[in-house]
């Protein structure tokens, strides 16, 4: 498959290495046909059947082939370890030279013919820097196969010092791909890379381990939400906060929540909890799901109120009803979804357990986008919806699942919801790059009545001496807090 069309091509200068266009790429393999090793300078010299020199005065500069070569160049009986993996066309004598002391190193064509780059996967791609070998004539790429990319004669250049061509093409198809000089030509290097593998997003999983007293129902052993989690390739951290029921301890605690690209708030926790009060000032710092709606009252957040929706008799709701205009929204992925925007979080209705649940609003979560609603003997409640501080990043979302029974009966399609929040909302993070954690608004003007550091694992340490960046948390005195980075020095 031939192009020579323009497609997805970068045209960089001699000034521009390979490497500097990968920076999103794990480098493969890389060719630097501008450095030659002793071990094959050694055999091109022993090899004097196949290999002669090219000398300028008593200086050999160069060898170039007395025969014909193809496919594998080997002198001396071994294969030449700087063009392992790559294949020449059958090169006419005196046509295929390794400079290795001559100006410019490289290898030099002096006939046209493809080239073959063997084993490549769909996908890759691969940064070929050549130079015209005149300066007079414009050369370059004339045709590649199994690549995309742009080459031919509009891409040529004279073979002067600012001549250098770099080709960035991508491989079609697993298997070998070709590129065919125009004339002329020298090769200076080839890169083939391919796309890091993304890190796994990073989750902290609260909850209260003893929130189920006689352990008759929900524990992290059950728990379906924990190993559907692990099994999306998320790097999730328990963070049992049973011994954290203290106020003090719970502040401290709070801000190494902040390292973390996502933040879980599991259902299975008093919302009284002091840790469930504190998380309060982590909301729009670090991207948050909250499972418990519970903590909207008055005397923990005050957002509103939590609901347990029912049925006259029947305690637990199993489905919502999703608003039309959030039915392709990413959390719903894969989930199904009825005409009626009927969507079954849980496998059936309870007579006995919470299942989904609810809120009401008051002026701090009015505004918010309600996404779905549960229904209450006939009334919708609210039951998801997002609360944005006005930059778009760092989104919360309350997915109110009660842990009652979702230990046993938590629907796939309810599981799927968590595990897509979870990417919808990592993908808000809005953190420091170089420590990925954000920076909280400070009001100059509020008085400071205390002070803790963390390091960037999240441990409490004393007021920092060594260099590095921490976290200091600042506690005001009308009871507000912030937290921010500082760079010790």
């Amino acid at each position: 498959m031939k192009k020579n069309y323009a497609k997805k091509i970068m045209l960089l200068g001699m000034c521009l290495g390979l490497t500097s266009m990968l920076s999103a790429q794990t480098v493969v393999k890389s060719y630097d046909w501008t450095k030659w090793s002793d071990a094959t300078i050694t055999n091109l010299k022993t090899d004097v059947a196949n290999w002669e020199p090219v000398l300028s005065g008593e200086e050999v500069q160069r060898y170039r082939n007395i025969n014909a070569v193809e496919g594998v160049i080997s002198a001396n009986g071994v294969a030449i370890s700087e063009l392992e993996g790559i294949e020449f066309f059958s090169v006419a004598a005196t046509n295929f030279t390794i400079r290795f002391n001559h100006g410019t190193n490289c290898v030099q064509l002096g006939k046209t013919g493809p080239v073959t780059i063997k084993g490549l996967k769909k996908g890759q791609k691969v940064a070929l820097k050549v130079r015209s070998a005149s300066t007079t004539g414009s050369r370059g790429i004339s045709e590649v196969t199994n690549l995309d990319g742009v080459v031919g004669e509009s891409t040529y250049k004279l073979g002067d010092e600012t001549g250098d061509i770099v080709y960035d093409l991508t491989v079609i198809a697993d298997g070998d791909a070709t590129f065919t000089n125009s004339g002329g030509l020298l090769l200076l290097g080839l890169t083939i890379s391919e796309e890091a593998p993304a890190a796994p997003i990073k989750v902290a999983y609260v909850y209260k381990s003893d929130y189920s007293t006689d352990g008759s129902k929900w524990t992290i052993e059950k728990d379906k939400i924990y190993p559907a989690l692990q099994a999306a390739g998320y790097e999730v951290t328990l963070k049992d906060v049973k011994d954290l029921d203290d106020a003090a301890l719970a502040v401290a605690d709070v801000p190494s929540l902040l390292a973390y690209d996502v933040v879980i708030l599991q259902e299975a926790i008093g919302s009284g909890h002091q840790y469930v009060i504190a998380m309060k000032d982590i909301i729009n710092k670090v991207p948050f799901l909250s499972m418990k709606s519970f903590a909207y009252k008055s005397s923990v957040w005050n957002w509103g109120a939590g609901v347990n929706p029912d049925k006259g008799a029947i305690k637990g709701q199993s489905k919502l009803t999703v608003a039309e205009a959030y039915r392709s929204h990413a959390i719903f992925e894969g989930v199904t979804i009825a005409a009626d925007g009927s969507c079954q979080i849980f496998t059936a209705d309870n007579a006995d357990n919470n299942l989904i649940q609810g809120y009401s609003t008051n002026d701090v979560t009015a505004a918010d986008p309600v996404f779905a609603t549960v229904d209450n003997n006939g009334t919708p409640v609210n039951a998801i919806h997002t609360h944005d501080d006005g930059t778009g990043k760092n989104l919360y979302l309350l997915l109110p699942w009660s842990c009652d029974d979702s230990w046993q009966s938590l629907s796939d399609d309810g599981i799927k919801t968590v595990v897509n929040g979870v990417k919808f909302l990592a993908a808000t993070k809005a953190s420091d790059p170089a420590t990925g954690i954000a920076d909280t608004k400070v009001d100059a003007a509020k008085v400071v009545v205390s002070k803790a550091y963390y390091n960037l694992s999240g441990m409490r340490v004393k007021e920092p001496t060594q260099r590095g960046i921490y976290i200091i948390r600042e506690v005001y005195e009308d009871g507000t807090s912030a937290a921010r980075k500082v760079l010790v020095k």
